[in-house]
């Protein structure tokens, strides 16, 4: 009978590093933001229309992404 040994195929470490870079980055992404100036803004309109009309920032929509989030 052949007897099988239970092996780890990635190292403790490889899996930490991994989750480490991947829930690093979206915080570094922030340094790159920056608010549109104002030509830009009146440049394309639309972009900014439904977020001067509240449509996508409402209490709704939070409690929305929210639940989503949690599952």
């Amino acid at each position: 009978m052949i007897d099988f040994m239970k092996i780890s195929l990635f190292n403790g470490y490889l899996l930490l590093g991994y989750s480490t870079l991947f829930t690093m980055l979206p915080v570094f992404a922030l340094i790159f933001d920056f608010d549109a100036d104002r030509e830009t803004a009146l440049k394309y309109p639309l972009l900014y229309k439904s977020l001067s009309r509240g449509y996508e920032l409402t209490t709704k929509t939070f409690l929305v992404w929210l639940w989503i989030s949690f599952f």
